[in-house]
């Protein structure tokens, strides 16, 4: 058991800002109540801003995907995968982060990022349901695990839509700060979901 003293974010134009906030929130708490201050830092394929893709406003960095060496965590959101997915450079940016970061946790549609730096090939993966049948087409050497909001496979971790990236680094805290600290975690974030709506009736809705 060990904790993240540095942490390392993945951002691009297209981004889906609660895929970082999030577990970021989650992290950012676990930091506390271990009293093991982390750095977080932002990272761009060119050091540059970079806007989300429902609202558009900026999100500031702190250097490029080639500035750093590794993490102790790396974490790769999703979002608009049209935005980014087949992003050349920014791929081969989380291919080096991935493989100097002792561990790396893709968010939803991040998984595109993430299989696409053959960091997952061999491995179990989780991203955004409605993305399964496209990812799969995408990378075959790559299994899918579409029943599960996370999933752990080594040193990668994955988990499916946004808020999914929150569980995940709820068990991952747990992993690295152990059950206490998450279980703070969890109390200080509220985090008990009570979703209006069934899988089902999304679904349907999402179908009409």
């Amino acid at each position: 058991m060990g904790t993240f003293k540095t942490v390392g974010v993945v951002v691009f134009d297209g981004i889906e800002r609660l895929d970082f906030e999030g577990p970021l929130g989650v992290l950012g708490w676990a930091a506390r109540h271990s009293e093991e201050p982390a750095s977080v830092l932002r990272v761009s394929k060119d050091g540059r801003p970079v806007k989300d893709h429902l609202s558009g406003t900026t999100i500031n960095v702190e250097g490029s995907l080639v500035d750093f060496d590794g993490f102790d965590l790396l974490v790769v959101p999703g979002g608009d995968t049209g935005q980014f997915a087949d992003d050349g450079e920014l791929i081969a940016g989380v291919h080096k982060l991935g493989t100097d970061s002792r561990v790396v946790a893709s968010v939803c549609t991040g998984a595109f990022l993430v299989a696409g730096a053959g960091l997952a090939n061999g491995k179990s993966i989780a991203t955004h349901w409605m993305s399964h049948p496209r990812f799969e087409s995408r990378f075959p050497n790559v299994r899918l695990a579409k029943d599960k909001r996370y999933v752990c496979d080594g040193k990668l971790w994955s988990s499916a839509g946004i808020s999914a990236g929150i569980d995940m680094t709820l068990n991952l805290v747990t992993a690295e700060y152990g059950e206490i600290v998450s279980k703070k975690c969890q109390g200080l974030l509220e985090y008990f979901p009570e979703p209006p709506w069934t899988r089902e009736e999304v679904s349907e809705a999402l179908g009409s």
